[in-house]
């Protein structure tokens, strides 16, 4: 079968696309607001964040789709330059899955290359050229695992074997990289996905925890209740394990506090110390800008109030008072 050509309706909460893969396999860097299945879970079972809260990654978003056109026309002619003959079949494409109709995605450019009539997939990315360390040699498959993973989910839904990944680096580098369809890995997204929709999303269930940060979405606040686990070998040995952590911080902090003295004292009024000409430290002068929260209170209560925002946070607290075992 394949796959059926759709408009696929904006509300993201319903379908699992290529954006989602690398949170999904837990291997989106941690910068990205989804890197985890936990926070993909609560992304489709939520409802869509105010505009205001996603406004930078909308920006982003809306400045990668502005630069597509172009990459794609950098990519054709490169691709010419180097001897192949290219066919522009359609760009933004959008797919469901012929097999489980919650997977979809889209694909930025599909062509055909010198005159092969199986279509290849292509996915255009805009990349700052600090980045350019995680990417391997032009010409092979040594794009990021996240963005592969993104790769190999598009040709499992279109059943097509091969996909470029062009990336572009800053304002002129582009290069290429082919990513052929690999069975095996393509089976194993593919029946991650359909656990974590069937087993998770559809029965709002939350995945296991990967994390802290995972934990604060699981249970951002307490129920009041107080819970016993002296019996509970675990609990008690990550207490003795954060005490332990706790006690050499605070004699980590004693050390440095103690040579941070010396270094100021011989230091002076100096901005920089250096050891054999290179930098060592530097102790430098600077504005630090604060508003002055209890006189805007106390002069203008009505701005205060506007524009004050308030959150619930669980502040996790180790008692100094070792417990008897």
């Amino acid at each position: 079968m394949n796959a059926a050509v759709a408009a696929i309706a904006p509300d993201r909460r319903k379908f699992l696309g290529g954006s989602d893969i690398a949170a999904l396999l837990g291997i989106a860097p941690p910068t990205w607001n989804r890197n985890s299945p936990v926070s993909l879970y609560f992304d489709k079972i939520e409802p869509p964040k105010p505009e205001q809260d996603d406004a930078l990654a909308r920006r982003v978003k809306r400045r990668g789709k502005r630069w597509e056109p172009v990459v794609g026309d950098m990519l054709v002619e490169s691709l010419k330059e180097k001897g192949h003959q290219v066919e522009i079949v359609t760009t933004n494409q959008r797919y469901v899955d012929p097999e489980f109709d919650f997977f979809a995605c889209e694909i930025d450019f599909e062509v055909r290359l010198d005159g092969e009539s199986e279509i290849t997939n292509v996915e255009l990315k805009t990349v700052h050229p600090y980045k350019v360390s995680e990417w391997g040699e032009e010409g092979t498959d040594e794009s990021p695992v996240w963005y592969t993973a993104q790769a190999m989910w598009g040709l499992g839904i279109t059943r097509r074997r091969r996909c470029l990944v062009a990336p572009l680096f800053g304002a002129d580098e582009l290069r290429t990289y082919s990513v052929p369809a690999a069975n095996d890995v393509i089976t194993g997204i593919r029946e991650t996905a359909r656990k974590f929709w069937t087993e998770h999303v559809v029965p709002r269930v939350p995945p296991p925890p990967g994390g802290l940060v995972d934990l604060a979405k699981l249970f951002p606040n307490d129920c009041g209740a107080t819970v016993d686990l002296t019996n509970n070998l675990e609990f008690v040995d990550a207490l003795a394990e954060l005490r332990a952590a706790d006690s050499d911080f605070d004699n980590a902090t004693a050390r440095w506090n103690a040579a941070e003295e010396i270094c100021k004292r011989l230091m002076g009024d100096a901005a920089i110390a250096t050891i054999g000409g290179k930098k060592a430290v530097s102790w430098k002068s600077q504005v630090d800008r604060r508003l002055d929260i209890t006189r805007l209170k106390s002069e203008r209560p009505d701005l205060y109030t506007q524009f004050l925002k308030e959150s619930s946070i669980r502040k996790f607290l180790l008692s100094r008072t070792k417990e008897k075992r």
